[in-house]
């Protein structure tokens, strides 16, 4: 059985550039809860899936010492802020975010990219959830 890339590493290369690129955008957005958390759910999916591109192109990922210390993405994110919605979701958000500096730490790109797909459907079901509760919200306040 041969190892032969099943992708090419510039192919895979330029997808994970790209969603690197998305990822950073949506960290650094400063929309309504809702719309970023969706946005940074999108980015976290993009990113798993090019990191999945990237094994099947035998790219390695190298380690990054340190990362496993990440506690927040943005500081409006961390568990110190006041942040809407269930506490509950909130600490699954907060360990899928340790998850991904954990997995950063050792650099295996299928276990990053698991990590990343884990944080976008916890900050998936966020949005979803704050969505909901500002529609609550505005039908209140019209009726």
């Amino acid at each position: 059985m041969s190892d032969e890339p099943l992708v090419s590493a510039h192919t895979a290369l330029e997808q994970i550039r790209k969603a690197d690129q998305r990822w950073e955008a949506a960290i650094g957005a400063f929309d309504d809860y809702p719309t970023r958390l969706r946005t940074l759910a999108d980015a976290a999916r993009n990113r798993s899936r090019a990191l999945m591109l990237g094994e099947l192109a035998n790219i390695k990922q190298n380690p990054r010492p340190g990362a496993s210390s990440i506690r927040a993405l943005a500081p409006e994110l961390a568990p110190t802020s006041s942040r809407p919605g269930p506490k509950a979701l909130w600490q699954r958000f907060d360990q899928a975010v340790k998850q991904i500096g954990v997995a950063l730490e050792q650099g295996e790109i299928v276990v990053i990219a698991q990590a990343f797909n884990d944080l976008s459907t916890i900050a998936g079901e966020l949005a979803d959830t704050l969505t909901g509760d500002q529609r609550q919200q505005h039908s209140r306040r019209s009726a």
